[in-house]
């Protein structure tokens, strides 16, 4: 399980937890509910809406530093 913060378009903080499935015939990323559904509710996101998650990493850091924007 790992926990990460991404920051919007307005600059606000969302921490998400992301967890893999293990069920099926592979395991399968997936944000847990208790984390991603705060997120779609203020955002008043739909099922035909698509949300996507970008990672930087921070080169004055030697790439240690990792940030995400959604």
């Amino acid at each position: 399980m790992m926990n990460f913060e991404a920051v919007d378009a307005t600059d606000n903080a969302w921490r998400f937890c992301l967890s893999t499935r293990l069920t099926g015939a592979y395991p399968k990323p997936v944000l847990l509910r208790s984390s991603w559904h705060r997120f779609v509710e203020q955002k008043g996101c739909f099922r035909i809406y698509r949300v996507v998650f970008f990672m930087e990493r921070d080169e004055a850091d030697d790439g240690q530093e990792v940030h995400f924007t959604v």
